[in-house]
């Protein structure tokens, strides 16, 4: 637990750096004990999931796609943090079997009263869209109430994320926690599949009120930049900025096309160099793919105390 720990503080000092402002909304309905279950929308690949458990008061396991564990580095780093594979079928169906030891870790640690976090969709998008969900936080928590153990005790979460744009530092992410949900909210009496989705549409519910959702907003279009325009305009002025969104009076009445992305970035004048560099092998590396952020994060923080090092080296030759 004390490498998770540690971990967190360095992703959590990156983050700072990263984003250019992080808004951490409702984070009260975080039960500071007990097995809770997080169901978040799941906008940008790992980010999504190094954002809530970096700004979260409590340690968490968490899902992540199977695919990303094949790395056997990788695999060593995400055993620290508590993060557990999630096979679909397109990664092979020789490894779906390995679901069930996944979901049997997931429901053995809501009976150590921990947190584990899930993202309903199953998949991400860098959009602005709400997917339909999966069955499998809805099994989860069936099984965790139907059991004889502390995980029938469990307490759902919603957790909205809400990003400015999915191309690199500079930007601003909202993470907007939803009201606490019990046994009490769901009729779980009657069949495994109307309970699936009765709890699924209570999520999807839940999500659009606490992230922004528009199905026909896309990446770097004009509408994009008007959202960019008003989330900085709302944030500037002090306002709610979901709330502004949510308005979308910006989309036919905002006057002005910013410039997109033209948020100052907030990454010290000594790390921009290695920035734009890491920014160049990650376009190479993912093709601008759903990973890029991720993994320009990454790589920016990795590398950075290289950076540093060899900085240090040639300016000690020089001076």
């Amino acid at each position: 637990m004390s490498s998770y720990w540690f971990i967190k503080t360095l992703i959590k000092l990156g983050l700072r750096l990263y984003y250019r402002k992080t808004m951490v909304r409702f984070l009260q309905q975080l039960p500071m004990q007990g097995p809770v279950l997080l169901v978040a929308n799941h906008p940008s690949s790992f980010m999504d999931a190094l954002l809530i458990a970096a700004y979260a008061n409590r340690p968490m396991h968490f899902l992540a796609r199977g695919d990303a564990f094949n790395n056997k580095i990788l695999a060593s780093i995400f055993k620290r943090l508590n993060m557990l594979p999630l096979y679909r079928i397109s990664e092979g169906k020789e490894n779906l079997d390995k679901n069930f030891e996944t979901f049997d870790a997931v429901y053995e640690a809501l009976t150590r009263n921990e947190m584990v976090l899930i993202f309903g969709e199953g998949i991400s998008e860098n959009n602005w869209r709400l997917r339909k969900q999966k069955k499998g936080a809805a099994r989860i928590i069936l099984r965790a109430w139907n059991s004889n153990t502390p995980a029938k005790n469990t307490i759902i979460v919603p957790v909205g994320l809400t990003y400015e744009h999915y191309k690199g530092a500079g930007k601003s992410v909202l993470i907007n926690y939803g009201k606490q949900l019990t046994q009490m909210d769901f009729n779980v009496i009657g069949s495994a599949a109307h309970f699936v989705e009765l709890f699924n549409n209570r999520i999807v519910l839940d999500l659009q009120q606490l992230a922004y959702i528009n199905n026909g907003l896309g990446p770097q279009s004009i509408e994009h930049k008007f959202l960019i325009n008003a989330w900085q305009h709302a944030e500037s002025t002090q306002q709610n900025v979901l709330k502004v969104l949510k308005q979308e009076q910006w989309l036919t009445s905002n006057p002005n096309t910013p410039k997109l992305f033209s948020a100052k970035l907030p990454l010290l004048f000594w790390l921009w160099p290695h920035y734009r560099v890491m920014q160049m092998v990650t376009q190479k590396a993912t093709n601008g793919n759903i990973f890029y952020d991720s993994v320009l994060f990454g790589l920016t923080l990795l590398l950075a105390p290289f950076y540093m090092l060899t900085l240090w080296f040639v300016l000690k030759c020089f001076l």
